[in-house]
C-alpha cells in the first residue's frame, strides 16, 4: 500500500522543456527567420515536438528527452552551443530568451533562463 502523502516526496525530475521567449522585434531588426531557428533546434535528436497530440508543435516550447546515448541537459548544452555560435553578438537586438523547466516534485518546478544566447545585451 501506498500512502498518497509519500507520493508529495518523491523526486521526479522529469524531461526538461526548452522555452524560448520570442523578441519579434529582434528577429525583424536583425532580419532573422523565426523557423530557421526553430528547425535547427528540431534537429538535435531527443528533442520532441510540443505539444505530441497531433495538434501543430510550438514554435516556443520543446520536450527533451534522454537518448540512448545523450542525457537530456547535454542535448540542450548542445543546442545552446549552437544557437550561441550562430546568433549571439553584441551590442545589437536580442532574438530572445531561453529557459528551461524541470519537474522537481509532484506540482513542482523549476525555471531557469539561460543566457546569454541571443545577445550580449537585453531586449
Amino acid at each position: 500500500v501506498v500512502d498518497s502523502d509519500d507520493d508529495d516526496n518523491l523526486t521526479y525530475f522529469g524531461d526538461p522543456l526548452l522555452i524560448i521567449e520570442w523578441n519579434e522585434t529582434g528577429l525583424v531588426q536583425r532580419n532573422v527567420q523565426k523557423n530557421t531557428v526553430v528547425n535547427y533546434i528540431r534537429t538535435f535528436q531527443g528533442c520532441n515536438p510540443f505539444p505530441s497530440d497531433g495538434r501543430p508543435p510550438s514554435d516556443s516550447l520543446f520536450y527533451i528527452v534522454d537518448t540512448p546515448n545523450i542525457h537530456a541537459q547535454q542535448i540542450i548544452n548542445n543546442i545552446i552551443y549552437g544557437l550561441q555560435r550562430t546568433y549571439l553578438h553584441r551590442n545589437i537586438p536580442s532574438l530572445g530568451r531561453v529557459y528551461t523547466v524541470v519537474a522537481e516534485r509532484k506540482n513542482r518546478f523549476e525555471a531557469t533562463e539561460i543566457f546569454p544566447v541571443f545577445s550580449l545585451i537585453a531586449f
